[in-house]
């Protein structure tokens, strides 16, 4: 009895199980059905919840967000006190060559990341699958939408199209009218915080589903107001304005007048936090650099190499570089205000109120980083890479930017396993690193921008990399077909990406050499060869595209009737070189650099402008 009724539960069970297994493989297979070719649930992609949509659908939606942002670029709209503004930022904008690209934002390939999150769920074991549906389910999967923004040209663009739109501030200033000395009130104007702007640019990229931004206008108050420097006027009068201050230097010396120095003075924060009466420091470094800058300061040189009879010699002695201590010298006219202010009383009438001050200008000396001795110590011994481009036709700012980028590429010493990075190597890019601007097209104006010269760096320390057999482990091509140096074999930078970068895997230190000689830029590398070989194949192309026809833009920029154009039009075109490296030890290594590059439209500049 007792063991029937226990094999009438053990049947019960069995029954129940199999019952369960075929209830829970019905509801997997009635769930697997019903998302064939749909997105699992709580799978997001680019902010949108795209569970239970199908491939296609999320494809179309998402590509006709990005296709507004290629159209129409990001639209602000600036409610500024006098009237509203729309300012427009497209992806980028191109120069009178194809190498002159000016990025402000970028998408990436959007089209992997899709897929990727399409294969959430569906790759890997039954276990594994059920794993990653039921973390979508409770947890969300949220893949996002891969994008670039380009911060330093962006900031640029918009405090370029601020300026044409905004009143400006004018800080307070004392002012001697003729008779006596007065307050120029301080003007009011307006800002646009330029950083909030690009974090609001950030977030409509991560979901591209609306590309119109609302900007508000603050005013600008100036630190340096009329009350604040009101109650320092009999100051000013009485004990600035009469003295004489004197900048000397090993027999040189420059005289700066009370009445000028006042009209320097400002409210400014001292190193303890308070408002007190300070000197500007940009107006003082203007007056000592045009004064000493040509007798005292000069750049530090590294030393020169060459590469001669089977030795490297050094064909120019590094030297030591100069630059006024205008830290100190800052240092020292706070503290003669400071001083005088403390000491201040009213002068008797009929005193002698002239006095003479005198500053002595220090400098600082920059040793050379590279020199013989540095060879010597970090045995380097001989030629291991060079490449060489041409420049010649470029016009006058784009050879002035090769030469200033090359000259800070030069003397770079790379330790064994260190990663060599263009970007951080030229550093910043900007007008106050000595930069020069050219022409680009926005929309249908011509505008300056910097930009032109660097990507032919990139594509000369590529070239010479490969020519070295180092790994490369940073690349990306030109949008466009560049002349200078045809398909598949260029390289682009934009910091802080695009960026080139290589390792030194060779295991000794090694040197880098750079120089404009004449038309051509060259780079080279120094160290110890290891018996390595490398090469590349000739680029193969394929899926040609035409260019669109010639495209006309206004010019106010030049004379009536004159004619500037970009370069001849060129196809767009898919292209692919391996890259093959063999060491000592037999081992080859090959990676194939793919190339895409987009048709490239000539433009030309037709000049109205009739003075």
């Amino acid at each position: 009895m007792k063991l029937k009724l226990f094999k009438s539960r053990i049947g019960a069970f069995i029954g129940g199980l199999i019952f369960f297994v075929i209830l829970v493989s019905g509801g997997v297979v009635v769930f697997e059905f019903n998302y064939v070719g749909r997105f699992y649930p709580g799978v997001v992609f680019a902010g949108m919840d795209i569970g239970g949509l199908s491939f296609e659908e999320v494809e179309r939606r998402v590509a006709l967000g990005i296709e507004k942002f290629q159209n129409e670029g990001v639209v602000l709209t600036v409610r500024a006190s006098t009237a509203n503004y729309l300012i427009n930022v497209p992806m980028n904008i191109i120069g009178l060559s194809s190498d002159t690209v000016v990025s402000y934002f970028d998408f990436g390939d959007w089209h992997k990341e899709l897929t990727k999150a399409y294969a959430f769920g569906r790759e890997g074991s039954i276990v594994r699958k059920s794993q990653e549906q039921l973390e979508a389910l409770v947890l969300g999967e949220d893949i996002l939408l891969p994008y670039s923004i380009y911060e330093a040209p962006l900031k640029g663009l918009l405090n370029r199209e601020f300026a044409g739109i905004l009143s400006e501030q004018s800080p307070a200033h004392y002012k001697f009218n003729g008779s006596v000395w007065e307050v120029v009130s301080e003007k009011v104007g307006e800002s646009i915080n330029v950083d909030e702007i690009v974090v609001a640019v950030n977030t409509l990229l991560t979901d591209v589903k609306d590309n119109k931004l609302e900007v508000g206008v603050e005013k600008a108050v100036p630190v340096t107001t009329n009350v604040g420097l009101s109650r320092h006027l009999d100051f000013v009068v009485n004990a600035v304005a009469p003295a004489e201050l004197r900048f000397r230097y090993n027999g040189y010396s420059a005289y700066l007048s009370g009445w000028t120095l006042a009209t320097w003075l400002e409210v400014d924060k001292n190193k303890s936090g308070d408002f007190v009466l300070g000197i500007s420091k940009d107006k003082v470094a203007t007056y000592i650099r045009n004064k000493f800058g040509a007798y005292l300061e000069s750049p530090m040189k590294n030393s020169r190499f060459d590469f001669s009879d089977g030795a490297l010699v050094e064909i120019s002695p590094g030297l030591a570089g100069n630059t006024i201590d205008f830290e100190a010298l800052d240092e020292a006219l706070d503290l003669f205000l400071e001083d005088e202010y403390k000491k201040f009383v009213y002068p008797v009438v009929g005193e002698e109120m002239s006095r003479n001050f005198v500053f002595d200008i220090k400098i600082k000396k920059e040793e050379p980083k590279i020199t013989q001795a540095t060879i010597d110590q970090y045995k380097i011994k001989e030629l291991v890479a060079r490449a060489t481009t041409s420049f010649a036709g470029s016009s006058a700012p784009r050879i002035h930017n090769i030469r200033l980028a090359a000259g800070k590429l030069n003397g770079l010493l790379l330790a064994p396993g260190e990663e060599f990075s263009a970007v951080n190597g030229i550093g910043y890019v900007t007008e106050e690193e000595g930069y020069e601007k050219e022409y680009v097209i926005k929309g249908n104006e011509s505008v300056k921008e910097i930009g032109g010269g660097l990507c032919q760096l990139a594509t000369t320390l590529f070239r010479m990399t490969i020519d070295g057999g180092l790994p490369i482990t940073e690349r990306q091509n030109h949008s466009y077909v560049v002349g200078y140096y045809g398909p598949g074999l260029d390289a682009t930078i934009y910091g802080p990406h695009p960026d080139f970068r290589f390792v030194n895997d060779t295991g000794n230190y090694l040197l880098l050499q750079s120089k404009a000689d004449g038309t051509n830029l060259v780079f080279e590398l120094y160290g110890q060869k290891d018996g390595r070989v490398s090469s590349i194949s000739e680029p193969e192309i394929y899926d040609r595209i035409v260019p669109p026809a010639p495209r006309y833009v206004a010019s106010y920029e030049l004379p009536l009737g004159q004619t500037k154009c970009t370069e001849t039009a060129r196809y767009g075109m898919t292209t692919e070189a391996t890259y093959t490296v063999e060491y000592s030890d037999g081992n080859i290594v090959e990676e194939v650099f793919k190339s895409v590059y987009r048709p490239w439209q000539k433009v030309c500049l037709i000049g109205v402008k009739t003075y």
